[in-house]
């Protein structure tokens, strides 16, 4: 199964899991490139505002082929108990390309796994998601990451 992991990061937490997790899969992995720049506080205080108020703000264009990869797996960070607002465009954009879907999910808070975000993101995709996993960025992904690997390659073998 070719699985493209898409992600986008602001502070550096979830480029960390999911390059971890592209090296498990052997997966291509491309980052969603904001055009708008959410540095600092202000870059934090406006991260949270569009993901309140669900913003899709411009994203530079994917160099992938999305038809080409029979999974994909997005991973964002939550702002707000939301997905950030970059991820949202991704999915706005190139959702009608999309075949099937997994989540990865790097979160602030230890208790809550959010998991309500990966239904918000089946209805805007229309699809539902196959896998998804949510972690908490102050942990040591690398058990998390190895055992969601795994779900995702039986996927494929139960296909």
């Amino acid at each position: 199964m070719r699985t493209l992991i898409v992600y986008y990061s602001r502070t550096g937490n979830t480029k960390r899991a999911a390059e971890r997790l592209s090296t498990f899969l052997k997966a291509d992995i491309i980052q969603i490139g904001s055009l708008e720049k959410f540095n600092g506080i202000f870059g934090f205080i406006k991260a949270i505002l569009q993901a309140r108020i669900g913003k899709a703000p411009e994203i530079a264009e994917i160099n992938k082929d999305i038809n080409g990869y029979d999974l994909v797996l997005l991973c964002s960070p939550v702002w707000a108990g939301k997905i950030s607002s970059p991820a949202r465009t991704f999915i706005i954009k190139y959702g009608d390309n999309i075949r099937k879907i997994g989540y990865l999910l790097v979160r602030g808070d230890r208790k809550n796994e959010y998991k309500a975000i990966w239904n918000a993101m089946d209805d805007l995709l229309h699809i539902k998601h196959v896998a998804a996993i949510s972690l908490y960025e102050h942990s040591d992904f690398t058990p998390m990451l190895e055992d969601f690997a795994n779900t995702v390659e039986r996927l494929s073998k139960d296909e």
